[in-house]
Formats: structure tokens, sequence, C-alpha cells
């Protein structure tokens, strides 16, 4: 899609009309979701997992437990919610609530009823810009389709490895173990691509990156002293350079988490917002959901079920309503049977022979052809006398019957 000028929301940020965030997936993020095809017990798994676990469980327990956002209620909290939902032009409003809880985090659940939460704790630390990138990276993992399998994980994790290997009908603890460890895998490197359409709806990279470190590291009583995005990125380099020992530890510490570590977030985004490609985003040159499914799928099938069932071919064409039309009964025309006159080879000449029989010795006339009624045919097996013996000439030659007739005659 490419446009002059692009379309502006109240605030004065640019809306990007039919964008499709696939077509700006983060690389870790499509490996991570090959690699999770290639589970073998997870669609079994995401099959028992739909029919026991409802959505409407943890759609009653946030009901109870938080407060929806609304026009009117928190209706300024809203309207930064609003405003996201039309930056990237979700064709949806996925329910939004907030939660009483001083840890500061934000998450998107939900498969046939989406919804999304934030805590006072992260609403207390970022300023409504800030916030503008949270609430839009929520939003970004709705439009990435990455919605199940974030409910699975997240449900998953709840329950634990023991219960994994008995509703898969009592399989190995490591092949639980390996599960959930590719879920949780696919969770971290989901989330760069998530940040991705974050920084689209706020569209400054300050804010955009000062709201990841907060999330970090942040005190209120030193927030004038602000934060040093180098500093961070620093911190990103340092976790590269790590000896034997340290990449062990990093190796563990980040095995179990679902979220990659704050400094790589923060580089790989900001890499991301000095490419190219976001020069050409904000230029209203980028690939609508359209061209997207036109050019690389094909068929836009629906979410989740993308990466984990086979593929929709195009539908063949309508068969005919019931009943089907009869077609006139046209009787072929009576030929009775013809003699060709067709000369036929000289190994078709003659009665059926074996094939020492059938060679043919030079100088000596060749066979007549006989008509097919006229073919001499082998005789049938003979049973012994006295076994199961059938009734009289059952098993008796067209030679031996063809005898009889010749002496009657005579």
């Amino acid at each position: 899609m490419q446009l002059s000028t692009l379309p502006r929301t109240e605030s004065g940020k640019l809306k990007f009309p039919g964008i499709s965030l696939k077509a700006i997936q983060h690389k870790f993020d499509t490996q991570a979701t090959e690699a999770l095809k290639k589970i073998p017990l997870l669609p079994q798994l995401m099959k028992v997992i739909s029919k026991i676990f409802t959505e409407e469980a943890l759609y009653v327990f946030f009901t109870g437990q938080a407060l929806r956002v609304t026009p009117n209620q928190y209706p300024r909290l809203y309207n930064v919610y609003r405003e996201a939902i039309q930056i990237l032009d979700l064709q949806y409003e996925p329910e939004f609530f907030l939660q009483t809880n001083e840890i500061p985090n934000a998450f998107a659940m939900g498969i046939e009823r989406k919804f999304v939460i934030v805590t006072s704790g992260i609403t207390d630390i970022l300023n409504e810009e800030e916030l503008l990138f949270v609430i839009g990276h929520e939003l970004g993992h709705n439009k990435f389709d990455h919605m199940l399998t974030k409910t699975v994980a997240y449900v998953l994790g709840q329950i634990g490895v023991g219960v994994i290997s008995a509703l898969l009908g009592g399989v190995g603890q490591l092949a639980a173990i390996s599960l959930q460890l590719g879920l949780l895998h696919w969770s971290r490197m989901a989330e760069f691509s998530a940040d991705r359409a974050g920084f689209l709806v706020v569209q400054d990279r300050e804010a955009c990156l000062k709201a990841l470190s907060k999330l970090a590291g942040y005190s209120r009583k030193y927030s004038e002293e602000g934060i040093n995005i180098d500093e961070v990125l620093l911190q990103a380099k340092q976790l590269d350079e790590t000896n034997l020992l340290q990449s062990f530890y990093k190796y563990v510490s980040m095995i179990q988490m679902t979220h990659p570590f704050i400094p790589y977030r923060v580089r790989e985004l900001d890499e991301w917002i000095k490419s190219q490609e976001v020069a050409n985003i904000f230029s209203g040159n980028y690939s609508t959901e359209e061209e997207y499914n036109r050019r690389f799928m094909g068929y836009q099938y629906p979410p989740y079920q993308q990466a984990y069932y086979p593929p929709q071919y195009p539908a063949y064409p309508p068969y005919p309503p019931y009943p089907y039309p009869q077609q006139p009964y046209v009787q072929s025309p009576y030929t009775p049977y013809q003699q060709s006159s067709q000369q036929y080879p000289s190994y078709f000449q003659g009665p059926y022979q074996s094939s020492y029989q059938s060679q043919q010795v030079a100088g000596q006339p060749q066979h007549q052809y006989y008509p097919p009624q006229q073919t001499i045919q082998q005789p049938y097996y003979q049973p012994q006398q006295g076994v199961g013996q059938p009734q009289q000439g059952a098993y008796s030659s067209n030679v031996d019957q063809s005898s009889s007739d010749q002496a009657a005659k005579e």
C-alpha cells in the first residue's frame, strides 16, 4: 500500500489503515513459530486443553478481581486504549481491564473472547505516552494472532509439568518438559514482534525504549534523573560477552521465563526503529492484510490454526443440488458380431499352443486360423476317482464332448 498522506488521530499520530503486522514479524518470532509446528504432541495438547479449559473462567476471574475500563470508567485511560486500536486498525475491540496490583504488568489473553489487562503498578510508573506503547504491544499480540498460543502457554505455566503428562495420556515427564519449554521459547520470541507494534502506536523512540527500561528498573524517588538508553544498550552488549559459566547461568535463568531480558528487547527494537522498513511504513509504503494474504498465504486462516493446523486449500466447486438432474437414456444400436478381415501375424495363426510348440520350423506350412468358437481348449482338471467324485461329465473337456458328437453322427 502506498499513500501520499496517512490519516491521523485526534492527537496527531499516524494511523495505518489495513496494515499487516505479519509482514513486519520479527525473525526470531518466525523461527520459533516454525519450530513450534514440529512439536509432535502440541496438537493433541491443544485439543485436550480446548475441551477442559474455558476462557470464561479467566473472564469471570478478571471481572470479579479487576475493573472494566469504559468511556464511563476511567475515560482518560480508555481514550488511550481507543487511540491504539485506531492506529493499528484492529477490527475488533478486546475488553479492557485495570487490576490493582503493585507489580507492573500488562497482558492479553483469550481465544474467542479476548481481553487486555493492565495493572495499577504499570500505570503508576509510566506516563501516557509510555503506557500507549505498552497497550499497543498487547494489541499487537492480537494483530499477530498470538492469542491462542499465549493463552495456552499461560495455562500450562499454571498447571505444571505433571498435569501436562497426565493430560497427554501419561507421556513421559521428559516429553512434557520439552513441550513446556518449547512454548516458553516461543512466548519469549513473540515479544520481539509485539514490541514493534507498540512502537508503531507510540511513534516515539525515546518513549518506547524508556517504557521497556522502566520494566527492568525504576524508582519514583530518582525519576527526575531519567533513564539513559545508551547505558541499557551497553548492558545488552555485556550480556553477549559473557564467559562460558556466565552463559550457562544466563541460559538457565532465561529458559523458564515468558519474556526475554529487557536489554535484549531494547536493542532489538532500537535496531528496527533505525531500519529502512520503518521509514517505508511511515511514508505509507507497507503491506496490507489483503496484499500479504494474497502474496504469502493464498488464503488467510484463523488465528493459531496458521501455526498448528494443515493449510486450508481452495474449496472445490459445489456439488449440484439434490436430486441430481436426470440424463436422457440413449440406447446404443445393436451390432451383430462380425469376423474381422484383418490379417493376423504369424504368431496368431493357429490355436493356443505352448511357447515351445509355437516355434515355427522353416519349410513347414503355417497353421490356419480358427474362429474363436472353434478354438480347441485345454482339458479341465480331472479329480481323482473316489475322492469327492462330482457328477458325470462335470469336468469333461470340450475335446471329449466334440469326439462324442462326431461318433453319434457316424
